[in-house]
């Protein structure tokens, strides 16, 4: 923005004709051609890599059936969140 800025005042100071559509066009492939040089030499921040399940456990295995967290416990009883019982 500020290259445009300067380059329209330094035509005008020298009355030289100031064209702006033409000095957008300019700067526009300017920065576009900048981006693409970037893209083209960036360097890889992170690399992750995806590990994919065999196809022969890709078939989903039958869910077990809840158990009760502590054989202690009778159905009666509420676990407490320090893993012990109450009586309700």
């Amino acid at each position: 923005m500020a290259d445009f800025l300067i380059l329209a005042f330094h035509r005008r100071l020298h009355d030289k004709p100031v064209v702006i559509k033409d000095l957008a066009i300019h700067f526009r492939e300017k920065r576009k051609a900048a981006w693409k040089e970037e893209i083209k030499d960036g360097k890889v921040l992170k690399e992750e890599t995806r590990q994919r399940t065999r196809p022969d456990s890709a078939s989903p295995k039958p869910a077990k059936p809840a158990q009760n967290p502590s054989p202690q416990a009778a159905p009666a009883d509420v676990l407490t969140p320090k893993g012990g019982t109450e009586k309700q």
